[in-house]
């Protein structure tokens, strides 16, 4: 009888004393709980390239190097990424992104908050970050579908993106598909676009956006998306205008292994008397467990100058941590050579990296 009586003592015990424990163990010894601290991750990429033979195509759209316009051939760090996150409050969520392009000075690339648990469906951002313009913006370095970016895209907003302060406001509508409307309001200082200082020149931004399934492997996405804003020299409005595809085909249930992606995007944009304008089509199968290939075709035009570029590329990712890539990329422009260069990059992450959007 007395054993029987002791194990229940002890039992009672354990069940009081072990959430006790548990909690002291999750907090510091001034008390403050280790639960408010960051989830943080580091994200870094190495780049190496050779260019095949002797190339007359110069300037911002010679391939290789990092979106910086690091035009050199041989082994560069192409950024470090250090990312931040974590909940201020039940209310609202913080992002800050950190990062280095080569040797350079690390600075802020992201630093925003978003509000969670708005009425109707809303979603707000506020802060330095991504504006929300087509499918590629929004990406870091190491989410690009290929070691650089697109042509067009570096051409219109420049070798940082649009990345801008400023506050989104969302709006998830109410239909029976995945249908949203996103507004922006940015203070309009991008160098290629705006190049603004004035606190009353802002850039405002619009897009919309719509994902249907077409059965329970296959998803399409279209969206369209608009800018404008006034520029500071001439003051004439630059406006950008474009629109994008998404076709994800998944069957998880039948081969698990398999994947297809197929996107295209356009743009166009209007600043002072100079009109750009360009995009890309790109696509990508996944073959394995670990193996994907990958080719894509982009273009930027300028005036009556058409630079094109045209990539394969084929990558072994043994986990969802580290990828290594290997890509051929042929640079042509009108009256030059075509610039012909082979990349191998490899990016690695550590700690709690956020996931990716779909």
């Amino acid at each position: 009888m007395i054993p029987k009586c002791l194990a229940a003592l002890s039992a009672s015990v354990l069940f009081v004393a072990l959430p006790m424990y548990l909690r002291a163990q999750s907090t510091t010894v001034t008390g403050v709980s280790r639960a408010a601290n960051p989830a943080i991750s580091a994200n870094v990429l190495y780049l190496a390239a050779v260019s095949l033979g002797d190339s007359e195509v110069e300037g911002e759209h010679a391939e290789g190097g990092d979106e910086h316009g690091e035009e050199a051939p041989g082994a560069n760090v192409q950024e470090l990424e250090l990312r931040l996150t974590s909940f201020v409050d039940p209310h609202v969520k913080a992002d800050i992104t950190l990062s280095t392009h080569g040797i350079a000075e690390a600075e802020v690339e992201e630093a925003f908050v978003t509000a969670l648990g708005l009425p109707a469906n809303l979603g707000l951002k506020a802060g330095k970050f991504l504006a929300a313009f087509g499918k590629h913006n929004p990406l870091h370095t190491h989410r690009y579908p290929f070691v650089e970016r697109p042509l067009a895209h570096e051409d219109v907003f420049g070798e940082e993106g649009l990345n801008e302060v400023g506050v989104e406001l969302g709006w998830l509508l109410p239909v029976e598909w995945y249908c949203e409307l996103v507004g922006g309001a940015y203070n309009g200082d991008n160098p290629i676009l705006f190049h603004s200082e004035d606190e009353e020149d802002i850039a405002i931004l619009g897009r919309f956006r719509n994902l249907v399934d077409l059965n329970d492997a296959t998803t399409l996405e279209f969206g369209v998306s608009g800018l404008t804003g006034r520029e500071e020299e001439s003051r004439t409005r630059s406006n950008v205008a474009g629109a994008d595809l998404t076709l994800k085909w998944s069957p998880l249930e039948t081969q698990r292994y398999k994947a297809l992606t197929i996107q295209v995007e356009y743009l166009h944009g209007d600043m002072r008397d100079n009109t750009r304008s360009g995009g890309y089509g790109f696509g990508q199968f996944r073959l394995s467990r670990r193996w994907w290939v990958q080719g894509s075709y982009d273009w930027v035009t300028e005036a009556d100058h058409t630079t094109s570029h045209t990539r394969a590329l084929v990558a072994f990712v043994p986990t969802e941590f580290q990828a290594l890539r290997l890509q051929y990329g042929a640079t042509s422009a009108k009256g030059a050579d075509t610039d012909h260069r082979i990349s191998l990059q490899y990016n690695f992450t550590i700690g709690s990296h956020p996931a990716h959007a779909y």
